[in-house]
């Protein structure tokens, strides 16, 4: 123990004498850190398992991604369908709305039946109220169908990003152990 305590001081002067002097830090003591040292062999034995589980979180990201990219197109349909929907309720509403707009007139011009005005002026009112509910009720629908195509695109996103960052580190690890094997 005394030879071990004169080299970790000799080390630690060196540090303090010349480390300092260029901006480098002593490392860390491998009896506080635990470290030890792996043979050539068995650090590839590591790196070799360390790229299969890679590979198979690859695998299943991409999975993911798939799976994501079809929810991503049924989702867009989705909210191709309710942006139509609306725009045709939209077009509903404003035609009663203008044909409401043509029997008023009538009325306060007093041109026609006043009878068929009036039960015309009850139908059309109720028709829009009708389109009213039914053009809220699309919207609400569209709004979450929105949330729902921004969700399953953020995590799409998520899944690529990851995809990307798991594929470079593979081949990171897939290159190290070639450099090894030279």
């Amino acid at each position: 123990w005394n030879y071990r305590d004169r080299m970790l001081e000799l080390h630690t002067s060196l540090a303090q004498e010349v480390n300092e002097k260029w901006g480098l830090n002593r490392g860390d003591d491998k009896y506080e850190t635990g470290t030890r040292h792996r043979s050539t062999e068995e650090y590839k034995r590591d790196l070799s398992r360390e790229c299969s589980l890679l590979e198979n979180q690859r695998g299943a990201l991409e999975e993911s991604i798939k799976t994501g990219r079809e929810e991503l197109a049924t989702a867009r349909t989705r909210v191709r369908a309710l942006t139509t929907m609306v725009t045709n309720k939209e077009n509903e509403l404003a035609n009663a709305e203008s044909e409401l707009s043509r029997v008023n007139t009538s009325l306060a011009r007093g041109e026609g039946d006043l009878n068929q005005l009036l039960d015309r002026k009850r139908m059309l009112e109720a028709k829009i109220d009708q389109i009213k509910e039914a053009l809220d009720d699309k919207r609400e629908k569209l709004a979450v169908a929105d949330q729902e195509y921004e969700r399953v695109k953020k995590e799409l996103d998520t899944a690529n990003e990851q995809l990307r960052q798991k594929t470079e580190a593979l081949n990171q690890a897939e290159q190290h152990i070639q450099s090894l094997d030279q």
